[in-house]
């Protein structure tokens, strides 16, 4: 199913279905939402895929320019919230702020 699938009365549901899945620990939300499509940033030698409703996910270009997702990021679970999708990078010490 995509994005565009979802409208109308249709598109509804299946929202608040995997709402009340997510509620019900049916559907384990812990791996993430897998929707990092607003921007990117290249921090501490990764590529990162970033979305307002998710953590990040770091990302591989492969030769053939096709993308590769290597993996939801929660820095060994120290990361309990969401990340920004536009974080600013501090210049001088090189720590991204996440608010």
């Amino acid at each position: 199913m995509k994005i565009g699938d979802l409208k109308g009365l249709f598109g509804l549901l299946m929202v608040n279905m995997q709402m009340l899945r997510a509620k019900l620990k049916i559907f384990d939300v812990s791996y993430g939402h897998g929707t990092a499509n607003t921007a990117l940033v290249y921090h501490h030698q990764k590529l990162l895929a970033l979305s307002e409703g998710d953590k990040p996910y770091a990302i591989k270009i492969l030769e053939d320019g096709d993308l590769q997702t290597l993996g939801m990021l929660d820095y060994d679970k120290r990361l309990g919230h969401n990340f920004t999708a536009h974080p600013k990078v501090d210049p001088f010490t090189g720590e991204a702020i996440l608010k």
